[in-house]
C-alpha cells in the first residue's frame, strides 16, 4: 500500500515537472506554430501527411503529401503514419491545429521518460536518481527542440523507453505479459523510426548472453526473447518492403530508405562532415563538456566490467557498438541532420544504470547531500542550456535567451541569421490559409508556390495542394508555369522577399496580397 502511494505521489510530481518544463522551454510560445526553423523541410513532410489524412479521409495505408509531383502523384511514404492519422482523427473534433501533433509527440516522450524513471526506481529504490536520469536524458537540446515538434524520431524514442521498461520487467519477473507489451511497443516504435530498436537489440542481446552462461542458463527465456525479436524484425521488414514498393509506384526519391555510409566518401568529404558534426551537431546533441564526462564514465565502467551487473554492462557495450555502426552506415547525414541521433540518446540512461549499480556495490552513499546538491546544480545548468538552444531555434531575441548564459558568438550569429530568414519567409505565411479561403482558394485548388525548394513547407502554411520548385526549378519560369498550368494549377503565390526575376512572365491577374505574399490567378 505504501509503495502504491509512493508511486502515485511520484506520478503527480512528474506531471508537475512536465508542466514546469513545458513553460520553461518556451513551448507555450510556439503552441500554434506550423513547421518552421531548422529542418522545416522534414517537419512539413510530416505535417502535410496529417493535413491530407484530415481533408481527404485517406486510408492509413495510403498516405499522401500536399506536394504534387511531375506525374501528378502525391503519394509517398516514410515512417508508418499512425501519428499523422491519429492527429487527423483528433482534428475532426478540434479542427486542424499544429498543437495536436506537437502534443502527441511531446506526451509520448514524457510518458517514456516517466517509465524510464520507474525502471531506475525499481533498481535503486530512489526517486531522486530516477527523476535525475530522466531529466538528464531530456536535457539534450535535440529532445528540447524536436519533442514539441513534428519529426517522428522523438515519439519513437519515447515508445522505446516504455518498451525498455517492460522488457526489464520480463527479465526480472518472467511475466509473459510484460514481454508481449514490450514486443508491441517496440513494433510500433520501429515502424515509426527503426533506430528505436537500439535498446531492444542491446538488452535482448545481453539477456541472451547472460541466459546462455552455465550459472544463469535459462533456455526457455532465450527462446521467448528470440521469438520477440523475430516478431519485431519481421513486422518491420514487411513494412519496409511495403513502403519501398509504395514509393516505387508513386513519388519515389522523396524519402531516403537506404544507408548513406562513410565508405562512399573521399577523405576530404569525410573530414568536412566530421568537422561539421563536431562543431554544429554535437552542441545540438548535448552540452559538449557533459557529454565528454558521460563518455569518460562509460570508459571507466568498461574497465570495471566485472564489478557491474552483467545484463546492463553487456547491454551498454552492445549499445555503444550499435551506435558506432549506425554512425558509420549513416555518416553522410551527420553534416546537419541532428535528429538522426535522437535514439542514440538511449546511451545516457544505459550508462547511468551501470553507474548506479557500480556505486551501489561499492556502497557509496548516493543520498549524501555532497553528491545530490552538485548533481542538482549540474542538471539545472544542462536544462538551462537546452532551453537556450531550443528557444533560439524560434527567437534568439527572447529575454530568456539574451539575459542568460551566452552561447558562443558564432552560435549567436547563427541563430540571429536563422531568425532573420524566418522573418523573411515563414512569418510572412502565418495565417495565410484563412486569408486564401476568404478570397476563394480552396484546399483542392492546385497552387504554384514559387521560391520554395522543399516539397511541402509553404504548402503546409497555405493548407493547399500544389507545386513547389522541388522538382522543376531547372526549367525557365515561363515554361515551368505553362507545364504546371497544364497539370491543373490555378493559382500562383510569390514571396516578394525571394527576389525572383519575373520579367516577361505572365502571372495572370493579382487577386490578393498577404504580408509580402502576392497571390495570382493563373491566366488561362
Amino acid at each position: 500500500m505504501k509503495n502504491c502511494s509512493s508511486s502515485s505521489l511520484f506520478l503527480y510530481l512528474f506531471i508537475g515537472i512536465f508542466v514546469v518544463v513545458f513553460f520553461f522551454m518556451g513551448y507555450h510560445r510556439i503552441w500554434d506554430a506550423g513547421p518552421q526553423s531548422i529542418h522545416a523541410w522534414r517537419q512539413s513532410d510530416s505535417y502535410a501527411q496529417a493535413l491530407t489524412f484530415y481533408h481527404e479521409d485517406l486510408s492509413l495505408w495510403e498516405p499522401h503529401l500536399l506536394f504534387t509531383g511531375e506525374n501528378g502523384d502525391r503519394q509517398a511514404i516514410s515512417e508508418f503514419p499512425i501519428l499523422y492519422w491519429l492527429t487527423a482523427k483528433i482534428w475532426k473534433i478540434t479542427g486542424p491545429h499544429p498543437a495536436v501533433l506537437r502534443l502527441i509527440d511531446l506526451l509520448l516522450l514524457w510518458l517514456g521518460l516517466f517509465f524510464l524513471a520507474r525502471l531506475i526506481y525499481e533498481m535503486t529504490n530512489d526517486w531522486y536518481w530516477s527523476s535525475f536520469t530522466a531529466l538528464l536524458t531530456f536535457s539534450s537540446p535535440v529532445l528540447g527542440y524536436y519533442s514539441f515538434n513534428f519529426i517522428p524520431n522523438v515519439p519513437a524514442f519515447g515508445l522505446s523507453l516504455i518498451g525498455l521498461y517492460f522488457l526489464f520487467r520480463f527479465h526480472r519477473y518472467d511475466e509473459n505479459t510484460d514481454l508481449a507489451i514490450a514486443t508491441a511497443l517496440y513494433i510500433l516504435a520501429s515502424l515509426i523510426k527503426v533506430t528505436a530498436l537500439f535498446s531492444l537489440l542491446a538488452l535482448s542481446g545481453s539477456l541472451i548472453l547472460v541466459y546462455s552462461r552455465p550459472k544463469t542458463a535459462n533456455r526457455r527465456k532465450i527462446l521467448k526473447i528470440v521469438a520477440s525479436l523475430f516478431i519485431v524484425l519481421a513486422v518491420y521488414l514487411v513494412w519496409n518492403r511495403y513502403a519501398h514498393s509504395y514509393n516505387q509506384q508513386h513519388l519515389n526519391g522523396l524519402f531516403n530508405q537506404s544507408i548513406i555510409p562513410i565508405w562512399e566518401l573521399i577523405p576530404s568529404q569525410i573530414s568536412e562532415i566530421a568537422n561539421k558534426a563536431y562543431h554544429h551537431i554535437l552542441p545540438q546533441y548535448f552540452y559538449p563538456p557533459a557529454y565528454y564526462i558521460i563518455i569518460l564514465l562509460f570508459v571507466f565502467l568498461a574497465f570495471n566490467f566485472k564489478k557491474i551487473d552483467k545484463v546492463w554492462i553487456n547491454a551498454t557495450l552492445l549499445l555503444f557498438a550499435g551506435i558506432g555502426l549506425f554512425k558509420i552506415l549513416f555518416f553522410q547525414g551527420l553534416d546537419e541532420h541532428d535528429y538522426f541521433l535522437t535514439n542514440t540518446l538511449m546511451f545516457i540512461p544505459f550508462v547511468s544504470i551501470c553507474m548506479f549499480d557500480f556505486f551501489r556495490k561499492k556502497k557509496l552513499n548516493l543520498n549524501s547531500p555532497y553528491i545530490k546538491i552538485p548533481a542538482s546544480f549540474m542538471l539545472i545548468f544542462l536544462l538551462n542550456y537546452s532551453m537556450i538552444v531550443t528557444r533560439s531555434h524560434y527567437n534568439p531575441h527572447q529575454k530568456a535567451v539574451t539575459r542568460n548564459i551566452h552561447l558562443s558568438k558564432a552560435k549567436q550569429d547563427y541563430w540571429a541569421y536563422v531568425y532573420w530568414t524566418l522573418e523573411l519567409q515563414d512569418f510572412q505565411y502565418r495565417g495565410i490559409n484563412d486569408y486564401m479561403r476568404e478570397i476563394g482558394i480552396t484546399y483542392n485548388d492546385l497552387v504554384i508556390s514559387l521560391g520554395d525548394y522543399s516539397p511541402n513547407r509553404t504548402l503546409c502554411w497555405m493548407e493547399t495542394k500544389g507545386f513547389t520548385d522541388y522538382y522543376s526549378s531547372h526549367l525557365p519560369l515561363p515554361e515551368r508555369i505553362e507545364k504546371l498550368k497544364a497539370m491543373g494549377a490555378k493559382y500562383l503565390v510569390y514571396n516578394e522577399n525571394d527576389k525572383i526575376d519575373l520579367t516577361n512572365v505572365d502571372l495572370g491577374p493579382q487577386i490578393g496580397q498577404y504580408n509580402k505574399i502576392q497571390i495570382y490567378r493563373i491566366a488561362r
